[in-house]
């Protein structure tokens, strides 16, 4: 029984510590989860612009050429 207490309130590697370090590593997972997903659509976007630089450049930037007129439809 003494060990129970001593383990339970004044080790080291007490409950509350471990609980508060399982908390820390699930949050850290979740994290590591989502920025493996802005990865995956960071390259798929890389992947668009390299193949479309111009189309790119005209629906991101607004660029248009010397010649042509850009009419911006605001929807309400």
């Amino acid at each position: 029984m003494i060990v129970f207490v001593w383990m339970a309130l004044f080790d080291k590697n007490r409950w509350i510590t471990q609980w508060q370090l399982q908390r820390t590593i699930y949050k850290y997972e979740k994290e590591k989860s989502r920025l493996n997903k802005d990865i995956v659509n960071t390259k798929e976007q890389n992947k668009d612009v390299v193949r479309d630089v111009e189309k790119f450049g005209r629906e991101k930037y607004l660029m248009t050429k010397n010649d042509e007129d850009l009419f911006i439809i605001a929807v309400e």
